[in-house]
């Protein structure tokens, strides 16, 4: 899988990647949830960073950024490079990432 095929694997969950850019270095993603409710589905975020470990992709920083159906911030994460990098070397859990994640949600 590749970064220009993550938005269509994405939609069908419910995940409408509106804006995806490289920025000083870091992947910036900004997409719609359909999700009802406020802030941001953690499942949502840890299913972007799973598409992004089975691209073809080198990690980077990534900087998400997710808006509701009326274009309204519901709120932002990010994950680091170096995060993809422990958990592929094995020297970090699933768990431990997803912890890592879910405290950058804002």
């Amino acid at each position: 899988m590749t970064l220009d095929s993550m938005a269509d694997e994405l939609m069908a969950h419910g995940i409408y990647v509106e804006h995806q850019d490289v920025h000083e270095g870091d992947l910036h993603i900004e997409y719609e949830t359909t999700r009802p409710g406020e802030g941001v589905p953690r499942r949502e975020a840890g299913r972007v960073c799973q598409y992004l470990r089975d691209a073809d992709w080198e990690p980077q920083d990534v900087h998400g950024w997710v808006v509701d159906t009326d274009g309204n911030e519901r709120g932002s994460w990010h994950a680091k490079a170096g995060w993809f990098v422990a958990l592929e070397e094995e020297l970090i859990s699933e768990t431990d990432f997803s912890t890592l994640l879910i405290s950058s949600i804002r």
